[in-house]
């Protein structure tokens, strides 16, 4: 079991990287970056973390943001 934990981290480490931060606008990665130590949060604890006046609408903007289409996928 404990292996397979491990195939899953990495899996999901991978997609992340890959197929999630690598494609979102530099502004909105480093935001997401400087979010991913909370487990929970709302406009509030973003600006306190990020330091950002904008938080919340980078959060209701980043349910909004579509990604390009990749060409990887097309194949």
């Amino acid at each position: 079991m404990p292996d397979d934990l491990v195939w899953r981290s990495s899996d999901s480490q991978t997609y992340l990287s890959e197929d999630v931060m690598a494609h979102l606008p530099a502004n909105l990665a480093e935001f997401a970056a400087a979010l991913s130590i909370i487990r929970r949060f709302n406009a509030r604890p973003a600006r306190l973390v990020t330091g950002d006046p904008n938080a919340d609408e980078l959060l209701s903007g980043a349910w909004e943001w579509k990604p390009a289409a990749d060409p990887r996928r097309s194949r």
